[in-house]
């Protein structure tokens, strides 16, 4: 059964994602706090492992940054992923008269503060990995990944996802750009960085506060009850289609993105302070392309009534600008990548953060299957760079690198058709 697009929102059968959505502020100021609270994360997290966590990596084991580096963004990956989980599925069995998310948010951000001053402080491999690992781990004990199925009505979802998708982006170049002034003071960049993990999400619960939920029934009780909280769903194809879609593209488009430092100054050969300067001015023209593409996806993934294409779209993009420093390997080349790669991120963290609230299976279990969806972005994350080292570390340098992350996003586009329930 198809359904009309051009029909009105009200009159559609809402899905299950959508059951029991209602929002104490307006969709504008929910869509603002979802701004503050992208960027809370999005901004030093990006920065640093772009940026400032290679170059602190560089100067503490500058023969083995390469596969270092690989090692502390996998784990780190890796504690994310475990801890988005968790404290999914422990929000949704909170109760508190400010909501189920709003305690573990606070909590995270004062968490996430405290090891980014630690991490600055590392001057030893272990130190920066143990401290990343715990700084990664905390952000996902705040459930924001949970706001927009949790307070937004399905119809509404593309144009409230246009604000995570900006502010995604414009925080990916606010933190690549102000991390590269840091470049050679790394420490300095983290403890810069610091302060806005704690004060943007307060800021956020402030703006944008949520209802009481301390009458609300748990969906689990006992010990067995609480414990099929964790489950992964069952019988749900399209969340899995979902998932590993987004896997695939992130895991192709982290494969570049996380090494661009490198890329520039070993496959391409710039010297450091040609390399910051086309990070800077690429992360500018990618801020601007990128925020472009998510303002206009996700309003018009509304109006017509389809997410799969968009995405599909977007994986193409993703694949042509890989492609371009593949081919030309000079510096002027990777400003060609920002420019396209900006294009299909704004398209896709627009849309793709709307199609995963509309196959979640469980109207009880958002902040879990929220973190299990999340998975994808962490486990990119784990794979892009323990692959990239694999390759490089093998002695083939950096061309087959590029060709398997055109091939992986392309392949993420691809995955996300079958899915049956969205259009």
């Amino acid at each position: 059964m198809s359904i009309d697009p051009s029909a009105a929102p009200d009159l559609l059968p809402a899905p299950q994602s959508s059951v029991g959505v209602r929002s104490r502020t307006s969709m504008r100021r929910l869509g603002f706090g979802i701004l503050l609270s992208t960027a809370a994360w999005a901004v030093p997290t990006i920065g640093t492992s772009s940026i400032l966590l290679p170059a602190k990596i560089a100067l503490i084991d500058p023969d083995q940054k390469i596969v270092v580096l690989g090692l502390i963004t996998a784990l780190g990956a890796l504690s994310s992923m475990l801890s988005g989980i968790i404290f999914g599925a422990i929000s949704d069995l909170t109760r508190t008269r400010f909501g189920s998310r709003t305690p573990w948010i606070v909590t995270g951000a004062i968490l996430a503060g405290i090891f980014m001053l630690l991490l600055s402080t590392a001057g030893t491999i272990p130190l920066l990995l143990l401290w990343w690992c715990l700084f990664s781990a905390s952000l996902n004990v705040m459930p924001l990944t949970a706001i927009i199925p949790d307070r937004v009505p399905a119809a509404k979802r593309g144009g409230i996802s246009s604000a995570y998708g900006v502010g995604v982006l414009a925080s990916a170049s606010i933190g690549t750009v102000l991390a590269a002034q840091f470049i050679g003071d790394p420490s300095a960049g983290m403890r810069v960085f610091a302060p806005l993990v704690v004060i943007l999400p307060i800021m956020f619960v402030l703006i944008a506060p949520d209802f009481s939920n301390v009458g609300v029934p748990r969906r689990s009780t006992g010990v067995r009850g609480v414990l099929s909280s964790f489950a992964f769903p069952r019988k749900a194809p399209d969340f899995y289609w979902a998932l590993f879609g987004r896997l695939l593209i992130t895991l192709g488009s982290n494969m570049v993105g996380t090494y661009q430092l490198y890329i520039l100054t070993d496959y391409i050969h710039a010297d450091q302070t040609t390399a910051g300067t086309i990070i800077s001015i690429g992360s500018a023209i990618n801020f601007v392309a990128s925020i472009g593409g998510a303002a206009i996806a996700g309003p018009i993934s509304d109006r017509i009534g389809r997410r799969k294409l968009p995405v599909f779209i977007s994986s193409l993009l993703f694949g042509a600008a890989i492609l371009i420093p593949f081919l030309v390997p000079v510096p002027a080349s990777m400003l060609f990548y920002f420019g396209v790669a900006g294009i299909g991120f704004g398209i896709y963290f627009s849309v793709d953060a709307a199609l995963i609230t509309e196959v979640l299976p469980s109207a009880e279990q958002r902040g879990k299957d929220s973190g299990i969806l999340n998975m994808a972005n962490t486990g990119g994350g784990v794979l892009a760079p323990a692959l990239t080292s694999a390759i490089i570390g093998i002695g083939i340098g950096f061309a087959p690198v590029f060709a398997a992350a055109i091939i992986l996003a392309i392949a993420g586009g691809i995955t996300v058709l079958p899915i049956k329930s969205v259009r």
